[in-house]
Formats: C-alpha cells, structure tokens, sequence
C-alpha cells in the first residue's frame, strides 16, 4: 500500500498522468498488460486471455516505447520463473503460454510501427542490423534471429529438463553470495546517488542540470530508500520486482553514460530520464518496503506524509521555488494552429527537400517522413546548410528554443542576432505571423 502511494505522488509517473501524452495512457496499460499476462502465463485461467489481448493490443496503440519496455521485461520474467521457480511438471504448459504471449506482442508491435510510425521501424531495423553487423538497413533477417533466440531460450528447459534441475541446485549457492556482498554493493550504489546528487548540486552533472534540487532530490531519496530495501526481495516471488527494476535501471544509467560519451561526437540524443516511468514502479515498492521497517507508527506515518509532499512538490514546483523562468513545459507540450499550418503549407507544396526545426517544432512534422518527405533532428542552431535545406521557425523559439542542446547544454532561445541572420541570409518562403519556413 505505501509503494502505491508513492508510485502515484512521484513525478515519473504523474508528470506524464497531469497532461496529454503518450505516455499518459502508455504506463498504465503498461501496467495492465504486465500484470494479466504474467497472470495468465502462471495460471492459464481462460478468463484472463480477454483482457490480457486487450491490455497488449491496447499497449501497442498507446506507446511504442511502453510496448517495447512491456515486451523486454516480460520477456526476463518469463526467463526468470521457467529456469529457476515454475515446478518441472509446469514448465511446458508455462513455456507455451509465454511463447503465444510474446510472440503475439512481438508480431503485433511490428505491424503496428511498419503501417503507422515506419520511421520508428526504420530506427529499430537499422540499430538491429548495426548491432548484427549487416549491411542492409532493411534486411528482416535481425527479426528473426531475435525470435529464434527467444524460443530457443524458452523451450530449452523443456528440452533439457534435467539440465534445469541441475542448474537450479547453484541458486541457493547464488543467493548466498548475493547476500554476502550485499552491504558494499548498496553502499557503492548509494555513494554513487549522492555523487550524482552532488554534481548536480554543483552543476556538473553529465546531463542537463537546470532543475532545482527540490525536483533532483526527492527522487535520489526513493532511490536510496530502494536500494536500502532491495535485499528483502532476494527470496522468490519477490525478487521480481528486482528484476524489474534492474532492467529499466540499467536503461537509464546507460542511456546516461553514452549521451555523456558520444553526444558532442555522433550526436546521439538518448533521453535517459524516459525510463524513469517504467522503473518507478519498482522504486515504489522497494521503498514502501524500507519505510515500512520503522516500528514507531506515527514516525513511519511522519516519514510518508513528508515524502509524499516533497515527491509532489518535485512534480509541480511552486514558482517561488523554481524561479519564472524554469519551467517552459507549457511552450512545448502543445502545438499552435499557426504551427501546424506551415507543416501542411510545406506538405502540399510537395518540397522534398531537408526540413529541420527545434527539437520540438519538428516533432509534430516528422510524420511527413513516410510520404517520402527528409524530416530531421537538428545538428546545430540555424546556419546555411550545403544544398537544399529549409528550416521551420516559430514565434515560440523567440521565447524557448531547444536545437541541439537536448539535455547535455542549457537550451537558450533564438537571440536578435540570430533572428537577423536568419532573415537576411535564407529566403523567407511561408509565414503566417506564428510560424515561418525559410529557404536556404
């Protein structure tokens, strides 16, 4: 009960809950679709199949990057229950209802991102293609290797039952071990919160540090609260929720380390902080688990109370804590009529030249992608690109504007300079008093 409260109140999950996004309804059919297949997998109750395939199908509608988490995580639980805690005499009926499951998710994730968001499967091709050293960019031959390799995974306890058996004589030898090196580990990883804490502090974060610890800290203490109250989850069926959280955790530390490393080189833009929707749930719980140890009531009553508010004041800071200036959420969650105006002017004009944009002006353009249009990310502040190039511009950017700055630098808005340039060295080819598209 404690971790759902805290779930609910933190700012990963009701940042997106507050506004009209994917992930809005994203995370909870996440959640859904978690829970009824993990039941249905275990149980094979016929009533579950109804509301497990709406969950998914649901999912796969909502988000793309919730269904993609759904799809890597339910996969490691399944890993997890059929090699060390489904009974023997279980695992073939487990093992075929897991396979249905995933598969079904797999194949309706493909087909929904090659009609609808192809660009997203483009991304996905060709990161999959780079990581099997293939030439081809679109070559479905990494889809199947991914599919071979997940039943071949899943059906090799079938296969080799006592194999199994064998195997699972190391766990308690594991865990063992586990809880030897347990205290150092967390004390490594609880040293390394309030390292991160501490540059944030000082404003040396590897990632963008323009928030106020009153948002930053809240979150490192569920954290540290998590760790605190990992150990007790080691035994089985809790240590799912372990797992849980090492997947999406691993995401977003490695989703930091190589925007640190390869942002200023390659220009990769991996938004590490999109994970923390898919990890809270698991923070949650582990934390609500430690605060749970405090034996005096009304200290553990204080201990909520106070956590809750300062995880609801880090959702929403009040503008006395954070200054007028540190919140431009409302310039960019939404896109003016003027906005969507130039983007359709640029469709029918039927220019198939480079479009680019701020990161947010060209998020509502990219979809001219799969009609052949070359909609991409900023690789710098306004210049004069080499061949054709056109650049949407809006009033907005006079007020907030976020290139390529991302999260790594301080995003700035369009100075009088810059506004100059642009007028006086690109051809101004629409402007609808909202938003311009100039030529280069």
């Amino acid at each position: 009960m404690v971790g759902a409260v805290l779930f609910l109140v933190g700012m990963p999950y009701l940042h997106w809950a507050s506004q009209g996004v994917r992930e809005t309804i994203g995370i909870p059919f996440f959640l859904f679709a978690l829970f009824f297949s993990l039941q249905l997998i275990t149980d094979g109750k016929k009533r579950d199949i109804i509301i497990t395939i709406t969950a998914i199908i649901g999912l796969i509608l909502a988000h793309h990057q919730s269904a993609l988490l759904f799809l890597i995580i339910l996969t490691a639980f399944v890993l997890i229950q059929v090699y060390f805690t489904t009974r023997m005499e279980d695992i073939r009926q487990i093992t075929v209802r897991a396979i249905v499951i995933i598969g079904f998710t797999l194949a309706g994730i493909l087909l929904w991102w090659y009609i609808r968001i192809p660009f997203i499967y483009q991304s996905l091709m060709i990161t999959l293609n780079q990581a099997l050293f293939l030439r081809s960019s679109n070559s479905v031959l990494p889809q199947i290797i991914v599919a071979l390799i997940g039943t071949f995974l899943l059906i090799l306890p079938v296969l080799l039952p006592d194999r199994i058996t064998a195997m699972r004589r190391w766990v308690p030898c594991i865990l063992s071990l586990i809880n030897r090196i347990q205290n150092p580990v967390q004390i490594i990883l609880i040293g390394g919160i309030c390292l991160f804490g501490l540059l944030t502090l000082l404003g040396r974060s590897p990632v963008l540090t323009s928030y106020s610890p009153l948002t930053i800290f809240p979150l490192l203490i569920m954290f540290i609260l998590a760790i605190i109250g990992a150990g007790e989850f080691l035994k089985s069926p809790c240590i799912i929720f372990l797992i849980w959280a090492i997947l999406p955790g691993t995401m977003l530390v490695g989703g930091i380390i190589i925007s640190s490393f390869l942002y200023s080189s390659a220009n990769i833009q991996i938004d590490p902080f999109r994970f923390l929707g898919y990890l809270w749930p698991a923070v949650a719980v582990l934390a609500g688990s430690t605060i749970m140890r405090i034996k005096n009531p009304v200290v553990m009553s204080g201990a909520i109370t106070i956590l809750c508010i300062l995880l609801l004041l880090s959702t929403f800071p009040p503008i006395v804590f954070q200054g007028t200036s540190s919140d431009d959420r409302s310039l960019v969650i939404s896109h003016p009529p003027g906005e969507l105006m130039a983007i359709t002017w640029f469709k029918e004009q039927n220019i198939f030249g480079i479009l680019s944009s701020d990161r947010y002006g060209m998020a509502p353009a990219r979809w001219l992608n799969p009609l052949g249009y070359q909609v991409v990310k900023p690789q710098g502040r306004p210049e004069v690109w080499n061949g054709t190039a056109y650049w949407l511009i809006t009033d907005r950017m006079k007020q907030y504007a976020n290139f390529d700055e991302w999260i790594m630098r301080t995003p700035h808005p369009l100075d009088q300079n810059e506004l100059k340039k642009i007028d006086t060295m690109m051809d101004r080819e629409y402007d609808n008093g909202v938003a311009a598209v100039y030529r280069v």
